[in-house]
């Protein structure tokens, strides 16, 4: 591998809260405990949006506002759960629906994905440890670091959820009391329409009791915007999910290891791929972390995938990706946080900022789900 760049050091992992009961009762616990980080993510959306799309607040509200009679076909819990989470911190509804529609407010505008994310599934056949391995390193502005937050969901009549998620969100990658797993990838298509978020979409994968389940999920919503969505499953299996608004299509492991980034690995979606031309870094990213992984296939272990998330191939734009003063600042990516998931054991192994630079430290969320 590459060597890597700086000295490993230990570093806080974002805080861990817990919210149950009713979805209301839920989302205000969820936005009380939060408030601080609330607030630093709907500011920065804002900035965002008028920077990259040419949306003023306003206009964000009024396009906001058009997602949510999909949001509520697709689960009413989850709007109630946004509700709470407004009430909350102090926010507007419109507010927190701004925040779970971010994809969409950039998408609608500039059609194109920004460079996040590298992930990855390495079945029980794959590695040291007879488990599902699932994780990725998470790339977003360098603003973004000190707002993510590991949130456990209890709920009396779903899965128990662990996320680690951007305060305010509703969905992204974790795992469930059922075993299913997620990480994802952003992707630019051409494609756009007004339909269920991308947020909401991982949301109802962790929401999931089945794999099958999800898989519907997704195949029947009206999906608004593109994305990549790895779902694991502690019984050793993975799939792969590339979805445009009017196409999807599945990729499966090869010898237990599947990888991906942020372009369209299927050969459908090529015409209308927006991401290859605007990060091709991601062609890089995606065979890289494979064939690191492949090369040690049978001994990988959580060292093994740790060094492979440090790598620096084509540094900065590399695995761990890190800043490229090349770049106007405003467009700045870089690794926020580096998540490892072992399924079967229900455990994380994760660290805030660059892996190259970061002790990992694990959490066992076991007695967690045995309340499930």
């Amino acid at each position: 591998m590459e060597k890597q760049k700086g000295k490993r050091v230990v570093t806080n992992i974002p805080p861990i809260i817990t919210i149950s009961g009713s979805p209301h009762s839920r989302g205000k616990q969820y936005g009380t405990q939060c408030k601080k980080q609330i607030e630093k993510n709907i500011e920065y959306y804002y900035k965002t949006f008028r920077d990259y799309s040419n949306l003023d607040k306003p206009k964000a509200l009024k396009y906001a506002e058009k997602f949510h009679s999909f949001i509520e076909a697709f689960d009413s819990e989850i709007v109630e759960e946004m509700k709470g989470i407004a009430e909350g911190s102090g926010y507007e509804y419109l507010d927190i629906l701004v925040a779970n529609c971010r994809s969409e407010l950039m998408f609608a505008v500039k059609r194109e994905a920004t460079p996040d994310c590298t992930s990855f599934a390495v079945l029980p056949e794959a590695n040291s440890l007879g488990t599902t391995l699932l994780g990725q390193n998470r790339d977003f502005a360098p603003w973004s670091k000190g707002t993510n937050i590991i949130l456990k969901v209890n709920r009396p009549n779903r899965p128990n959820i662990v996320m680690v998620i951007e305060a305010g969100l509703v969905g992204q990658m974790g795992f469930n009391s059922k075993g299913i797993g997620l990480v994802h990838n952003m992707l630019g298509c051409e494609q756009f329409q007004i339909g269920v978020p991308y947020v909401i979409l991982r949301r109802g994968i962790l929401d999931s009791d089945t794999v099958g389940d999800a898989l519907g999920k997704i195949l029947k919503a009206k999906r608004s915007s593109s994305g990549n969505m790895m779902i694991g499953h502690a019984f050793g299996e993975a799939i792969n999910i590339e979805t445009a608004p009017h196409d999807i299509d599945f990729q499966y492991p090869e010898g237990g290891i599947l990888t991906h980034s942020n372009h369209y690995l299927s050969a459908k979606f090529s015409a209308i791929d927006t991401g290859r031309t605007r990060f091709p870094d991601s062609l890089l990213r995606r065979e890289r972390l494979f064939k690191l992984l492949k090369s040690m296939r049978g001994k990988i272990d959580i060292h093994i995938l740790q060094e492979a998330l440090s790598d620096h191939f084509n540094y900065p734009d590399s695995i761990c990706r890190h800043c490229d003063n090349r770049d106007p600042s405003n467009e700045h990516m870089e690794t926020v946080v580096s998540l490892i998931m072992d399924l079967r054991h229900q455990r994380m192994i994760l660290t805030e900022g660059h892996p190259c630079a970061s002790s990992y430290q694990t959490l066992d969320f076991e007695d967690f789900f045995r309340s499930d």
